[in-house]
């Protein structure tokens, strides 16, 4: 089977066009104050719950960190299936968001409704058009990705990540934090993306390196700070997923307070650096140049070039604004994931015991 044979690569590789459709959409932001987005009211909410799974819970992680940035209402995310077994809580004044690829996953579901009983009112970001989850809702907005067939979710991934990113706009222009100049501006930004996304799957050669010197691994450690965490996250998942490596995700400060103990040559590492503000970006060095020490091989995404190591591979991602940014760490990590599962002769659309959709709660047996 050729690589393009592949679902997984296909939806990976049309992430590009996606974006450029989501950055038409788009621009209707600034007109009628933003409602063409939505099929129904999302403002007026004094706090925000994220309800989701798996790489919709990442997602999520990422759309709470750019609307209390942007538009200062506090945000919590919960995992759908937890969320269910919680306690009921009274849900005045507030928006449950519900993200789904499906808008069939049973758990995801179950949170939305329990939201709804509590008093909230819910917005479904789904890519199926009439699924029960757009149905549920008192707002939607539809992704317009495509099937996605893979198991692994990646498009859909980055298309939930740019509705989250433009809710934060919208709530920000409302409450009057954003200045309709500047979210232009943010708007040309990701008009621009594609291109810059394309490059990056374009220039696979730090993947396609990665890819064999991890073939042998058993584990590997991802960190990112600030928006690269929920992609640190994301990444992980792809890689465990996917490939069946044991990867886990970090947050760069989090890093030193006990996961650090794993580090030795056998472990490698792989960093995430967008460009954030100074204080950020030296922290995130400053972690790198302390697994160096302890003799773990270190691979790097960045978008500020870094001093040439030994032990540290690193690769240099276009630039981008730091709510863009992460759409272009999350594409190298898919492909590598891709590449991985390709080089251990994976089944890379149908990973073991997955399936797209979780539609039943799991069932004992005696």
């Amino acid at each position: 089977m050729s690589l393009y044979e592949h679902h997984m690569l296909k939806e990976i590789m049309e992430q590009p066009g996606i974006l450029a459709a989501l950055a038409k959409r788009s621009r209707h932001l600034l007109e009628e104050r933003g409602a063409p987005l939505w099929s129904g009211e999302v403002a007026g909410c004094e706090r925000i719950l994220f309800l989701a799974c798996g790489t919709s819970y990442h997602a999520s992680l990422a759309g709470k960190w750019m609307i209390e940035t942007l538009a200062g209402i506090p945000c919590q995310v919960e995992y759908a299936h937890e969320y269910r077994m919680a306690a009921q809580l009274p849900l005045e004044n507030c928006l449950a968001i519900g993200l789904s690829q499906s808008g069939e996953t049973r758990d995801s579901l179950e949170a939305m409704r329990k939201a709804k009983e509590a008093g909230a009112r819910t917005l479904a970001i789904c890519n199926v058009a009439n699924s029960t989850a757009i149905r549920l809702a008192h707002a939607a907005f539809l992704l317009e990705a495509g099937p996605e067939k893979a198991i692994a979710s990646t498009k859909v991934f980055s298309a939930q990540y740019v509705a989250t990113f433009l809710l934060a706009l919208h709530l920000g222009l409302l409450r009057g934090r954003l200045p309709a100049e500047w979210v232009q501006k943010q708007l040309q930004q990701l008009a621009a993306l594609p291109d810059k996304m394309r490059q990056v799957l374009e220039n696979d050669g730090f993947v396609k390196e990665a890819a064999l010197v991890l073939r042998e691994a058993t584990q590997l450690l991802m960190i990112g700070k600030g928006p690269a965490f929920p992609i640190a996250l994301e990444g992980a998942l792809k890689l465990k997923e996917t490939a069946y490596l044991h990867a886990e995700g970090f947050a760069g400060g989090e890093f030193r307070h006990g996961p650090m103990a794993l580090i030795e040559p056998s472990v490698p590492t792989l960093m995430l650096m967008p460009a954030l503000p100074s204080e950020g970006f030296e922290l995130m060095k400053g972690t790198l140049g302390e697994i160096r020490k302890s003799g773990g091989p270190i691979w790097a995404l960045t978008q500020k070039p870094l001093e040439e190591e030994e032990g540290v591979r690193a690769h240099t991602l276009p630039e981008a604004d730091i709510f863009l940014s992460p759409l272009l760490l999350v594409a190298p990590l898919q492909l590598l994931a891709y590449r991985l599962a390709c080089s251990r002769g994976l089944n890379v659309d149908t990973p073991r015991a997955l399936c797209k959709a979780v539609t039943s709660d799991p069932t004992s047996t005696p």
